[in-house]
């Protein structure tokens, strides 16, 4: 048998089936407690998810307002010769090794994709 696992629906038919299969032989005792228990961890999975991803979008609007910041003090620094310019080293100190040791691999992928 083919599958077609280019739309959304074929990937839900497939799965539903081999679940249904699976839950076959235990559906007697556990089928019903199974499948609250799965739904149960689905749910707190996709709100950990939701959760992550608004504040992985604060820390990025964060940034980008620091970064928007410097730009605006480094050109007006320009049209002013006389004043001191922005030391970037202060506002954005390179991360320590024990820093980036802690970072998880989201992080270390935007601060790849930062430099």
């Amino acid at each position: 048998m083919s599958n077609n696992f280019d739309n959304k629906e074929s990937r839900v038919d497939y799965l539903t089936g081999n679940f249904t299969d699976l839950l076959d032989g235990i559906n007697g005792s556990y089928g019903q407690a199974l499948i609250d228990e799965l739904m149960n961890r689905l749910d707190q999975t996709v709100i950990d998810f939701n959760d992550e991803v608004e504040q992985m979008m604060e820390e990025l609007k964060g940034n980008s307002d620091k970064r928007s910041q410097l730009l605006h003090s480094i050109i007006n620094s320009e049209k002013n010769p006389g004043a001191e310019k922005p030391s970037t080293e202060e506002e954005s100190p390179e991360p320590s090794s024990e820093d980036t040791a802690e970072l998880n691999d989201w992080e270390k992928r935007l601060e790849a994709l930062d430099k």
